[in-house]
């Protein structure tokens, strides 16, 4: 059980290497926020919120307001990691990435306690796996340099953001293929950027060039679109902002729309959450994605923990830590080279977190509440 008596709340706004698009958006730096709880003894505990206006329907502002009252439901009261997950749930509708922030702190503390990682302390297996690295839409001229970069770097696995239309995304694919061949996995991501038309004179022309799978090709609501491309090319499907909890999942295997779900916890909600949706699958026959938003270091390890947890994660895309040019978080989930993670053998998340980086917006205390902004 933890108590939790105190809730931190920092903001953070960090700069990326460069700027990050993707069909529907771009930016040049990553904002969100850490939340630190202490229990009774001391311990603290670390969740972060990567608000996303566009996906999540949050921004770090509204996110602070919903964190803001989940701490205060949850406050002093003695709970497991499932009683809070239902706290948390039930506090609130949508608003996934505020209620990560305030379960991943939970879970740290609780695992804290108990002397172990969050994974293990969790049922978990696996503390290692391999992660791609993900390149935003750019020009083919930059496209093709950061592929070399990223190969000789010992990346064996890259996600090519697409949705700059048929002719420009196939001839992208294809330099990429001819330039560098076909000794590496190869994903692209659409991010709702294509019409079904579109979608799948694409999907076609990219059959010849071994594709591991598509994701997201059409808008979040278009389930009926998605199914049909889907049963119109052999390259498989996944679905990302089709999905955010459990709920979603059932609908996209009840009527049998992808062969990948993608869980990202921003969206889900936390750790646990995300664990019922790749269980879900898992019963389905469905294999499942993870993802990120441009979380920290710590969002990250969050999310690695969760890795840990099932084998039915096979697609792995954790490396929005790996593109910001500074980071407020250290330990966590290592980055031995190559997009090869490894989580540490640490109690809880075996975070450290250097706050010189980060703004103190509030602190939560029972009976009280103290704005810094």
């Amino acid at each position: 059980m933890v108590k939790v008596v105190k809730f931190n709340i920092y903001k953070y706004r960090l700069p990326l290497q460069s700027e990050f698009r993707i069909s529907f958006s771009a930016t040049s730096y990553t904002e969100g926020l850490i939340v630190e709880a202490f229990d009774e003894n001391g311990r603290k505990g670390y969740g972060e919120s990567s608000p996303s206006s566009k996906i999540v329907g949050t921004t770090t502002d509204s996110a602070l307001g919903i964190i803001r009252k989940i701490a205060g439901d949850i406050l002093a009261r003695d709970l497991s990691p499932w009683e809070a997950y239902k706290q948390i749930s039930s506090s609130v509708i949508h608003n996934g990435d505020a209620k990560a922030a305030i379960e991943g702190a939970i879970l740290d503390l609780y695992c804290q306690e108990i002397n172990q990682p969050v994974y293990k302390c969790l049922g978990g297996y696996r503390d290692f796996f391999i992660t791609d690295m993900t390149i935003g839409i750019k020009s083919l001229d930059e496209t093709l340099m950061d592929v070399q970069k990223y190969l000789e770097e010992g990346f064996t696995q890259l996600k090519i953001k697409v949705g700059e239309g048929p002719e420009k995304d196939v001839a992208k694919i294809k330099a990429i293929r001819e330039r560098f061949g076909y000794d590496f996995v190869l994903r692209v991501d659409a991010n709702q950027g294509w019409t079904f038309k579109r979608a799948l004179k694409i999907a076609k022309e990219l059959e010849k060039y071994e594709i591991e799978l598509i994701e997201q090709p059409l808008k979040y609501w278009d389930l009926r679109g998605i199914k049909a491309l889907r049963n119109q090319t052999s390259i498989p499907i996944a679905v990302d902002e089709s999905v955010h909890t459990a709920i979603d999942a059932i609908n996209i295997i009840r009527e049998d729309v992808a062969d990948v779900i993608n869980i990202k916890i921003m969206k889900a909600g936390g750790i646990l959450e995300g664990l019922k949706i790749s269980l879900l699958s898992e019963s389905a026959g469905i294999k499942n994605m993870i993802g990120c938003m441009l979380e920290t270091r710590l969002g990250i390890t969050m999310a690695a923990h969760l890795v840990g947890l099932t084998e039915n994660i096979v697609y792995i895309d954790l490396d929005s830590d790996l593109s910001l040019r500074q980071d407020p978080v250290k330990g966590g989930v290592e980055h031995l080279g190559g997009g090869k993670r490894k989580i540490p053998n640490k109690p809880g998340f075996g975070v450290v977190i250097d706050k010189s980086q980060l703004q103190l917006v509030e602190t939560i205390e029972q009976g009280r509440a103290s704005e810094y902004f």
